[in-house]
């Protein structure tokens, strides 16, 4: 039961411990009568409002927008492809 005899002597040591800083250390110093002082509500207004309520109608239903169907490029096809968007490239950085 090792478990226990360390809570025991932890537990002891902590306790130790607060009878020595309650020995040594000041009292603590009492607090004046809550009844002089003054109470008074302070209230505030802000010049600034708050912005409108925003609705968001949650009940119209958004139909999801539909994927379109992959086309069926060949090898050549893409090379071709290719070339004419590096052709068009090289066309515009030449007109500049």
């Amino acid at each position: 039961m090792p478990i226990i005899r360390y809570f025991v002597f932890v537990g002891g040591v902590l306790l130790a411990l607060l009878f020595a800083t309650d020995r040594y250390l000041p009292a603590p110093v009492d607090r004046p009568d809550a009844s002089g002082l003054d109470k008074i509500i302070i209230r505030t207004h802000s010049a600034q409002s708050l912005p409108e309520h925003i609705v968001f109608d949650t009940s119209a239903r958004v139909d999801a927008p539909t994927v379109a169907a992959a086309q069926d490029i060949t090898p050549e096809a893409n090379q071709d492809l290719g070339r004419q968007a590096l052709a068009q490239i090289t066309k515009a950085a030449s007109a500049k």
